[in-house]
C-alpha cells in the first residue's frame, strides 16, 4: 500500500482483489468504516487478502461482523 496527500491528508491505496476497484481510504478513517477490509488479518481463510466489502461473500460477510464485535469487546475499536 501506497501513501499519498498533502501533510495531514494522507490516504493509503488500496486495491480490492477481486474487482480491482481502486479505494484512497484516509489515515484517521476507522478501522471498521474502511471500505476493504483485509480477510487474512482476520485470520479468515479466502484465496484473497483484501477485499472490498461489496465483493464479500454472506459468510465472510459474517465473518468479518464476528471480528468486528470481537474487536470491540475486547476494547480495540470504538
Amino acid at each position: 500500500m501506497a501513501t499519498f496527500g498533502l501533510a495531514g491528508n494522507d490516504t493509503i491505496r488500496c486495491v480490492c482483489q477481486r474487482c480491482e476497484d481502486v479505494y484512497n481510504i484516509a489515515d484517521d478513517l476507522p478501522y471498521e468504516n474502511h471500505p476493504i477490509v483485509n480477510l487474512d488479518d482476520m485470520l479468515i481463510d479466502c484465496d484473497w487478502d483484501s477485499v472490498c466489502v461489496s465483493c464479500l461473500t454472506e459468510e465472510e460477510s459474517n465473518l468479518v461482523d464476528q471480528h468486528y464485535t470481537h474487536m470491540k469487546k475486547m476494547g480495540l475499536i470504538k
